[in-house]
């Protein structure tokens, strides 16, 4: 849908035309925003990332014990079993790895409902720009 609508960007002189010309460009450059937009936030929210800010000090995110053990298992697994051994820390990395990737499901969220409303006010403008040109 992008490609056809991006084939159908409407000229400047289009706006200037009759009423029904300026009423089909103004639609299709909705639409097109809309659509556009919708596949911005798609990209955005659905690319990965890793956000860790401060040492990788956690025992159970994937992206500290990397940075953290590198290769080394053995040591990660002596010192995971060590924590374990200790009254509520792993309970404590777990709620607050919980806590985290609920913070971020919220957000991709949100972001993907966005995304899908933009994408059908875009297919919803795209037909009523083709029924406004059919006039």
């Amino acid at each position: 849908m992008g490609g056809i609508l991006v084939r159908s960007i409407p000229r400047a002189s289009d706006f200037h035309h009759d009423a029904i010309h300026a009423i089909h460009a103004i639609v299709l450059s909705l639409a097109i925003v809309c659509i556009g937009a919708s596949a911005v936030i798609s990209l955005r929210t659905l690319a990965p990332r890793l956000r860790s800010l401060g040492e990788p000090d956690s025992m159970i995110y994937f992206d500290h014990i990397a940075r953290r053990y590198g290769s080394d298992k053995e040591l990660y697994i002596r010192r995971f079993v060590r924590l374990s051994a200790k009254d509520n820390l792993v309970a404590e990395q777990v709620v607050e790895q919980i806590w985290a990737n609920s913070c971020v499901a919220r957000r991709k969220f949100q972001h993907v409902a966005l995304a899908i409303y933009l994408l059908g006010a875009g297919m919803i403008l795209s037909g009523l720009a083709v029924l406004v040109q059919r006039l």
